[in-house]
């Protein structure tokens, strides 16, 4: 089966397949020394077989800083379940 999960991170090349993603994001978060994350949906609809979210996030990072991002993910029905399939962000300025 192949795996068409996708994320967009701005300013750099997608990143193709599950365990890129898993890397990605685990460095990510190292990095950024993220400790928690708020996510607010804003808008969901439903296109052909996929959801399509927008979304606010505000990281929290170490010594009270924080940063905010918007998103745009779509999710796709696997055996029954919605799955997250393509994400793309920026942060906010």
């Amino acid at each position: 089966m192949i795996d068409f999960r996708v994320v967009k991170p701005p300013g750099a090349d997608l990143i193709e397949g599950r365990e890129k993603i898993i890397g990605f994001w685990q460095a990510a978060v190292a990095d950024m020394n993220v400790q928690d994350a708020k996510f607010v949906s804003i808008n969901a609809h439903l296109a052909g077989n996929s959801i399509i979210e927008v979304g606010r996030a505000q990281l929290f990072l170490l010594e009270g800083q924080s940063a905010e991002v918007k998103y745009v993910v779509e999710w796709r029905q696997e055996g029954g379940a919605w799955k997250w399939h393509t994400d793309i962000w920026n942060m906010n300025a």
